[in-house]
């Protein structure tokens, strides 16, 4: 049967931790520029409220264009989380391929064979590790939140500069609406997706997936990986590990 090298092995776990130092690293630089723009907005916001109080609203499409841009402002942070979320997403995925991956054409191999210089820390983690189920909720919950927190910021300028332009020119503030309207609409698609690219709940069914698809490769004739004769020990082996991946998350 054939299986990876050791210095194949040692390369792709290095690369693994490479992925997970990266995931954890960049979430840092991540939350920092968004609070360095919503700190922006924030200044926009009071020199615009200050500007109106001043001036008034005689000059409408100064107004309707800073009130536009204030909206913008607070949740152009979707447009950062989203495409980061997405990013993440296919990160986890390449682990989760690379740990089935050794699993299936490392760890298992040398199991069967009784070599012991590959270790099985892919394989025997599965049963050593309980994850909690309140772990992978807020398991990069960070795009979410920052997301939800962007949504909210823009309801509060929307209802601030709607209802001060009420104060005098109710006409105008229809347009405001519509305009508020469709950034928030927009703004909750984008929300969507960055839940979906977020969300780690079926960690365990993805990996068993994986791992099962990885099998199958290598069960394939037309591969000249598994030997006949090795065909249902090597199909034990890895039902065997698979079985030890907890379908329900520890709660």
């Amino acid at each position: 049967m054939k299986k990876l090298d050791v210095k194949e092995y040692n390369s792709l776990k290095n690369e693994m931790n490479s992925r997970i130092q990266l995931m954890y690293s960049h979430n840092i630089g991540l939350t920092t520029s968004v609070f360095a723009i919503w700190a922006i907005a924030a200044l926009f916001w009071s020199n615009y409220l200050e500007f109106i109080l001043e001036r008034g609203i005689s000059e409408e499409h100064i107004i309707i264009g800073g009130a536009v841009i204030l909206g913008i402002l607070f949740v152009s942070p979707l447009a950062i989380l989203l495409p980061f979320s997405a990013r993440n997403k296919d990160n986890i995925g390449q682990m989760l391929s690379m740990a089935a991956y050794l699993i299936v054409f490392a760890e298992t191999p040398s199991r069967i064979s009784g070599e012991k210089d590959i270790c099985g820390w892919e394989s025997f983690q599965n049963k050593t590790i309980n994850r909690d189920k309140k772990v992978l909720i807020f398991f990069n919950s960070e795009y979410l939140l920052l997301s939800i927190i962007s949504i909210i910021l823009l309801f509060c300028s929307a209802v601030s500069c709607i209802s001060l332009y009420c104060l005098t020119k109710g006409a105008f503030s229809v347009c405001l609406l519509m305009i508020y309207l469709t950034i928030f609409i927009a703004s909750v698609c984008v929300l969507c997706l960055t839940f979906y690219f977020s969300d780690n709940r079926k960690f365990n069914q993805e990996k068993i997936k994986v791992i099962n698809n990885y099998a199958n490769q290598a069960m394939d004739p037309n591969n000249y990986i598994v030997e006949e004769n090795e065909l249902e020990l090597f199909k034990c082996e890895v039902e065997k590990i698979i079985s030890e991946i907890p379908n329900t998350i520890k709660k």
